[in-house]
């Protein structure tokens, strides 16, 4: 019986040894729209440690919806989830949904994607008790502010700035309407 036991025993190490879910990675090279890691924790397979590969053309999750999206930019050095999908998906990559996986393989990792954003103790980002946004911005399309605006800077406008009781030191291009009528500014 204890045969049986070792042996079912090994067989379910051996399967479980070989579905791979989640990694965490480092950035190694960043593509136009592929990363490429490196995993940073070792598989360890019969008590022998063995360093993973670079992984290369990593999908990157981004949040997106209805045509929105927040892309961010991406550093060498960056850490990473690769997440490893359950089946192959090149078709799903290539543009084909509700079709057969191309290969049966499963829990591969040929099939990762990244979710960039995780540090370990030594880059921990605190939680803050508003949203936080650090970096450039480029936003195109609307921004609609329902509150108040205060900058610590410089705002350079190319635009007309529309408003009632609205004062402009230094304005230099485009009107000022205060509801009154428009007031040009020499350009």
């Amino acid at each position: 019986m204890d045969n049986l036991y070792d042996t079912l025993k090994d067989a379910m190490s051996s399967v479980l040894a070989n579905v791979h879910t989640v990694l965490i990675a480092k950035i190694t090279a960043v593509n136009e729209a592929t990363i490429n890691a490196k995993p940073v924790i070792n598989r360890v397979v019969d008590n022998s440690s063995i360093e993973l590969p670079e992984f290369i053309e990593i999908p990157v999750i981004n949040i997106q919806g209805g045509g929105s999206y927040l892309a961010m930019p991406l550093a060498v050095g960056d850490y990473c989830m690769l997440l490893i999908t359950e089946r192959c998906f090149d078709r799903w990559w290539n543009g084909e949904d509700n079709i057969d996986p191309l290969e049966m393989r499963m829990f591969d990792y040929s099939d990762a994607v990244a979710l960039v954003g995780i540090n370990n103790k030594n880059g921990l980002i605190a939680i803050p008790t508003t949203a936080t946004f650090q970096g450039d911005l480029i936003v195109n399309g609307n921004i609609t502010v329902n509150g108040d605006i205060t900058c610590n800077g410089t705002i350079t406008a190319t635009v007309d700035v529309i408003g009632g009781g609205i004062s402009l030191k230094n304005h230099t291009h485009g009107n000022v309407q205060n509801g009154t009528g428009t007031t040009s500014a020499p350009s």
